[in-house]
């Protein structure tokens, strides 16, 4: 049980971490502001599936089930990371790093697809994250990278 929880944490923590990125908003922040409120958006969303995701999971005793963590997937943690998404669109670019962070953003947002087509089979690397992931980690994220 604990490896199927650090399992989901480790896909989550990735989830977050690509998060991390913009669109093509004309709003224009210089790259450390957007970075730094990019990683503040970071943190609430992931400390809210950590709040929300085990307690929507665990099912029968306190023990997780297949259907539980599922039912997390898509209920807790799909629309934190949707909802990430918007926000930090919202923000805009950063003149320096536009095409970065819509590629970074771009390549989160269908992780989150797949993980909501695979919500039933929670766990598995999504490779549109990992690749948002390195893409976030040279970017200069530093707060999402933390779990």
């Amino acid at each position: 049980m604990k490896r199927l929880i650090a399992l989901i944490l480790g896909a989550l923590a990735i989830a977050v971490i690509a998060g991390c990125g913009s669109s093509d908003s004309t709003a224009s922040l210089p790259k450390p502001q957007f970075v730094k409120k990019a990683e503040a958006i970071c943190t609430v969303h992931h400390d809210n599936i950590e709040a929300k995701f085990l307690p929507v999971a665990e099912k029968d005793g306190g023990k997780l089930s297949s259907a539980g963590v599922s039912k997390a997937v898509e209920v807790v943690m799909v629309p934190e990371l949707q909802a990430e998404a918007e926000q930090i669109r919202a923000l805009g670019t950063p003149k320096d790093g536009e095409e970065d962070v819509n590629a970074m953003l771009d390549s989160f947002e269908q992780g989150i697809e797949e993980i909501e087509r695979t919500a039933d089979n929670p766990g598995n690397t999504v490779p549109a994250i990992v690749e948002a992931n390195k893409m976030a980690k040279a970017f200069g994220l530093k707060v999402c990278l933390t779990s």
